[in-house]
């Protein structure tokens, strides 16, 4: 039987070029909520949205350039997230299927753990803090919050991130209260990052609600990377001077009648 040259590139375009699997940070899962991803760049790209909820990208000529997109939730359930995705090109993907590894998809699926965000419906009997971040009197757009262990302030014991308006959901894990602790309250300390310097204010008639999120970069040919689980720190985001020091009520969402906003107090 002969192939011809058309029948070659319908077999190319169906090959996998990227697949994202978003992943809820609480449950480790597939998102319980629909969310949307878009391609910022390249802008006549399309993802392909699949009835679990993934969302895929098939061959279409070797790009130069990464791939940059943006996942979100105009329910506010989530916060949003803003990618560059480094991609094979179809010789490196033809290498691979050569090799026959086991998992031959795994360099061209990306796993972004999307973070709670103010509207995400969580148990009444759950801990945490539905909070806020502030600098300069006005909400810290797009924070990063990290909550660690008040004997070990080097040890991440959960990670939060915070929206346009500031606003972040910050979960206990069940096995960072000390099993000897049966008291009402626990105190934890939460250390946050953000820009120092406010970006640059886009034309009005170009709004965009998401023209400033950090752009993270994924290099790493990998199903799973600490940039995508979030654990990497943007390179223009700086650590607030000092941790804060919350008390935490078990089984207790805590809000802003609890605690304070939380301050920025970057170098």
């Amino acid at each position: 039987m002969t192939v011809s040259l058309f029948d070659s590139a319908i077999v190319v375009n169906k090959r996998l070029l990227l697949g994202i699997l978003p992943t809820d940070w609480l449950t480790q899962a597939d998102l319980p909520f629909a969310v949307n991803i878009e391609v910022e760049h390249p802008s006549d790209t399309k993802l392909l949205r699949h009835p679990s909820g993934r969302f895929s990208l098939s061959y279409q000529g070797d790009l130069s350039t990464p791939i940059q997109i943006r996942i979100f939730d105009a329910y506010r359930r989530y916060v949003p997230r803003r990618l560059s995705i480094s991609v094979l090109t179809l010789q490196q993907i033809l290498d691979i299927e050569a090799a026959q590894p086991p998992d031959y998809l795994q360099s061209r699926q990306r796993r972004p753990v999307i973070f709670p965000g103010a509207a995400y419906p969580i148990n009444a009997r759950c801990t945490g803090l539905r909070g806020k971040v502030i600098f300069n009197d006005e909400p810290l757009r797009w924070s990063i919050i990290e909550l660690r262990s008040p004997t070990d302030v080097n040890t991440i014991l959960a990670r939060a991130r915070g929206d346009d308006r500031g606003e972040f959901l910050m979960l206990i894990p069940p096995n960072a209260v000390p099993d000897e602790s049966l008291r009402q309250s626990v105190g934890f300390e939460l250390m946050v990052y953000g820009r120092a310097t406010a970006m640059p204010q886009i034309p009005n008639s170009m709004h965009d609600p998401y023209w400033d999120l950090p752009i993270e970069v994924v290099s790493e040919p990998q199903a799973s990377d600490p940039v995508s689980s979030g654990e990497v720190i943007p390179a223009n985001y700086v650590a607030s001077q000092s941790s804060v020091s919350i008390p935490f009520q078990l089984s207790q969402m805590l809000s802003s009648h609890e605690v304070n906003d939380i301050v920025f107090n970057p170098p």
